[in-house]
């Protein structure tokens, strides 16, 4: 043998590290326990970063004015069928944010969102965007 077979061979056992076995039951389970867990910390460190945002005012009122434009509260139904999935794209974002939030942050978020459209004499605060 020459050493550029040997090489070659050494090539190709160094990819094989790399290639996983898409039948291979272990490999997919600890692959799948991996992202579940990768998922969860960054679930937790949104949730960590979100609810310091959401115990300030100014925080709150930035939220607001986000899931506002998520369109959150209001109807994606369209007849054009991509408008509506961009719609509902958008509105999904809100939702995965008011899923995380603590329940008693978004309460008083909408409490100042609704003062503050009061002050301003704009819409009583069905969530819809002021626009």
């Amino acid at each position: 043998r020459s050493s550029a077979h040997d090489e070659v061979l050494h090539y190709e056992n160094e990819l094989m590290k790399f290639v996983r076995d898409a039948f291979d039951p272990i490999t997919a389970q600890a692959e799948a326990e991996e992202r579940s867990f990768l998922d969860d910390q960054r679930r937790q460190r949104t949730q960590l970063l979100l609810e310091r945002f959401a115990s300030s005012k100014e925080g709150r009122e930035l939220l607001a004015g986000l899931l506002d434009l998520t369109g959150l509260h209001a109807s994606s139904f369209s007849t054009n069928a991509l408008g509506m999935a961009y719609r509902e794209g958008r509105r999904s974002v809100g939702i995965n944010l008011v899923s995380i939030m603590k329940p008693e942050h978004y309460q008083l978020m909408l409490k100042e969102r609704n003062e503050r459209r009061k002050q301003r004499g704009g819409s009583g605060g069905n969530g819809s965007s002021d626009n």
